[in-house]
């Protein structure tokens, strides 16, 4: 039974909220694992979805895969691939609740490529942006559009270790007349070493914030927040923790020169018993 009104409740949000308007969790498992508070940190693969200025900043070829389900239901995925201020992504999330929310009809999803190019303005700005193709291959409307992103990353002299990204998502997205909205985050990001415990030089921790709008289940706009840090804890391990909104966030990551692994967890604040985990792999060659 209970399983029975989750279903029917991700049939609702398939139809009618998170495959309408192109706003999608984020991605990446790292990312994730800090709350999506990742504009101005952006120094991965997951930089084509949060901000493509940092390709810029990025000097080793870079590829992510990511996958998450949720429910055996509803699944979502990643692939971003980075190399010499260039970038290809695409995304996608789609589930099949056989006829759960018979009205819209059995398969709902959406699915955006894209093509990213970023440059370095001078030593501390660099500026970016991509090309999306958005699809809509549902049984109730199908279709495809355009849209662009936009954003850039700063660097200041002082404070130090101190990152300032901002970015704008899907200017004039629109399939068959119909207008997708508008989003925008501003992130800032500082590494911070603090003594904690007997550790010889204390742990240095990545900390981040962003703000951001996002329409919210009354279709109301409104501007949110996440909060996330990261810390290395031994050679190749990292720990992760967040805020999503309403939602807590937690992850793991190994990581070594070529590789990185990473798992992200969130424990949804909305909807009980729908938990999310995201799992992705990148390599650098």
């Amino acid at each position: 039974m209970k399983r029975k009104i989750l279903v029917s409740g991700l049939g609702v949000l398939l139809a009618g909220q998170v495959y309408a308007n192109f706003q999608f969790e984020g991605v990446g498992a790292r990312s994730l694992g800090m709350g999506g508070a990742f504009t101005a940190i952006a120094n991965d693969s997951s930089c084509l979805y949060y901000n493509p200025a940092g390709l810029a900043r990025i000097k080793e070829k870079e590829q992510m895969y990511m996958y998450s389900r949720k429910l055996n239901e509803l699944a979502y995925q990643y692939v971003g691939l980075v190399w010499e201020k260039t970038g290809f992504s695409y995304l996608n999330q789609q589930g099949n609740l056989q006829k759960a929310e018979n009205m819209w009809g059995d398969k709902a999803g959406e699915s955006v490529y894209g093509v990213s190019y970023a440059n370095m303005v001078n030593e501390r700005l660099s500026v970016g942006g991509s090309m999306k193709i958005l699809a809509l291959p549902n049984d109730r409307k199908s279709g495809t559009g355009f849209a662009l992103d936009g954003g850039l990353l700063y660097k200041p002299d002082i404070p130090q270790d101190v990152n300032v990204g901002f970015v704008i998502r899907n200017l004039g997205a629109k399939i068959q007349g119909e207008s997708y909205d508008l989003g925008w985050a501003l992130g800032v990001a500082k590494k911070q070493n603090l003594k904690i415990g007997k550790k010889e030089g204390g742990y240095n921790i990545l900390m981040a914030l962003d703000l951001y709008s996002k329409r919210d289940d009354n279709d109301k706009m409104k501007i949110k927040c996440n909060l996330g840090a990261e810390t290395q804890v031994f050679d190749i391990i990292f720990l992760r923790m967040g805020f999503n909104g309403g939602d807590f966030t937690t992850g793991i990551g190994l990581k070594n020169d070529k590789w990185n692994l990473d798992y992200a967890y969130i424990v949804e604040d909305s909807m009980e018993g729908a938990d999310k985990y995201f799992v992705s792999v990148s390599m650098r060659f």
